[in-house]
């Protein structure tokens, strides 16, 4: 990834990244340019194509290439708004037909959607990479409109987190709460609903935690629930590049489908952990070690956990 603030001093920032791995190939371009310097408004335009595989997960393959414009302003030093309108073509690939959900069954093939997405984001997080101090909240809506292909959902995520800082260490508490709902009373796609694991529920696999039909056929749910609640020791002595020794313990939730999973519950999933993180010069890095302590017997676990950018 490259991401440059003042591209050859024009004041356009440029953002670039190329991702692949056995599951996901990524191409995304963003460039920002300032609209007024009196509102300190940006407008920006992006593109972004996906190869992800979800075939071991969820018995599909799917290529998504979308592109928008949005505009962004400051309405005071810690809020910021902004809004983005985009197109986005889907293209769902079936490896499974036998265990494959049924939305995903019947949308096999292109699929056109068109999205408005806003973004509302509150900060008072100390600067520099490693979150100290202060408060983040970021409420995101997202409308896929009626006339896409899928008939329309309206998707809210809200999400909040609190950093407390005392001699080396740090004390953080992070919250999830979501909800999708169709415009036409339709099953939502797998790939719009609400997954969980990974980074979001430490101990449990991508799409390993939830309502599922099979192993390989994940469904998610249409609204979940998470709380992460952190403590960071730093075992270096006031680094430019700390390490930090990280205890952990994680809860989550994620409930309600159209149609119900064969292998669906109500029930709080829950893991507790440690891990390394190391904020690096090329950015943040993290080892976890993750172990469930409330967990259904068709869930898939994942002990180790390594994650770079997003901590």
């Amino acid at each position: 990834g490259l991401k440059e603030r003042n591209f050859y001093g024009t004041g356009r920032s440029l953002d670039i990244l190329l991702n692949t791995s056995n599951d996901k190939n990524q191409f995304k371009l963003i460039t920002t340019d300032r609209l007024s310097y009196e509102n300190d408004a940006d407008i920006n335009y992006n593109i972004n194509y996906k190869q992800e595989d979800f075939s071991k997960a969820s018995s599909y393959k799917l290529d998504t290439l979308s592109s928008g414009i949005g505009i962004g302003y400051r309405i005071n030093n810690n809020l910021y708004h902004n809004i983005d309108f985009e197109y986005a073509l889907k293209d769902y690939k079936v490896t499974n037909s036998s265990t494959v959900s049924n939305t995903i069954l019947n949308s096999s093939g292109s699929n056109i959607s068109y999205l408005i997405k806003n973004n509302l984001r509150y900060s008072t997080l100390n600067p520099g990479f490693v979150s100290k101090t202060g408060n983040y909240f970021n409420y995101n809506n997202t409308i896929e409109t009626p006339t896409s292909s899928n008939n329309g959902f309206v998707r809210n995520l809200i999400i909040v987190k609190s950093y407390f800082n005392t001699n080396n260490s740090i004390y953080a508490i992070q919250g999830r709460l979501g909800n999708i709902f169709s415009l036409n009373n339709n099953d939502i796609l797998t790939d719009d609903k609400f997954s969980l694991g990974g980074r979001s529920l430490r101990g449990f696999d991508n799409y390993g935690a939830g309502p599922r039909n099979s192993r390989t056929s994940y469904i998610g749910g249409n609204n979940i629930a998470v709380l992460k609640l952190d403590y960071s020791y730093e075992i270096t002595r006031q680094s430019n590049f700390p390490f930090y020794l990280n205890i952990f313990n994680d809860y989550g939730l994620i409930w309600e489908n159209k149609t119900t999973p064969t292998k669906s519950d109500n029930n709080i999933r829950s893991s507790v952990g440690f891990g390394i993180k190391y904020y690096s010069p090329v950015g943040p890095m993290g080892f976890t070690w993750g172990f469930p302590i409330m967990d259904e017997e068709y869930d898939i676990k994942r002990m180790f956990l390594f994650s770079v950018g997003n901590l």
